[in-house]
């Protein structure tokens, strides 16, 4: 296996860059597939990655939504609806578009993922779902 770093600059594109002298080795456009009409639609807006067990995170910046991507086809496999995150009354204290989830950190010791947002006063602990018991967002 090959290491890398994975960047983003906020479109659809995620960058594999060698580790050494970050040079960009690849390039693979994020997706997802309309499941009712077929269609393919590139994700914009991936702002925060993390990589947990094969499966890229991040969160499209302006939602409260995560997607898991396969990082070698590029296509968004799940994606997490966390905007009950955002709707508690301490963080939903400003209307901005600007206070989303912003924030993604894998806990390697117990398997679970601390999110934040945008000026949100706390710090959420979430335990990642089992995605063999999930349905997957495309066939």
């Amino acid at each position: 296996e090959e290491d890398f770093l994975l960047l983003t600059n906020g479109t659809s594109i995620i960058t594999f860059l060698d580790p050494k002298t970050l040079a960009a080795k690849r390039h693979v456009e994020v997706y997802f597939i309309d499941p009712r009409k077929g269609k393919r639609w590139p994700v914009s807006y991936l702002n925060e990655l993390e990589f947990v067990d094969g499966r890229l995170y991040a969160n499209m910046w302006g939602s409260d939504k995560v997607v898991v991507i396969d990082i070698w086809s590029g296509r968004v496999t799940y994606m997490l609806d966390l905007s009950i995150l955002a709707e508690t009354k301490e963080t939903k204290y400003s209307a901005s578009r600007e206070n989303v989830l912003n924030g993604i950190a894998f806990d390697s010791n117990d398997g679970s993922l601390y999110l934040t947002g945008k000026r949100w006063p706390h710090l959420y602990k979430v335990k990642l779902p089992t995605f063999d018991t999930c349905a997957p967002l495309t066939r």
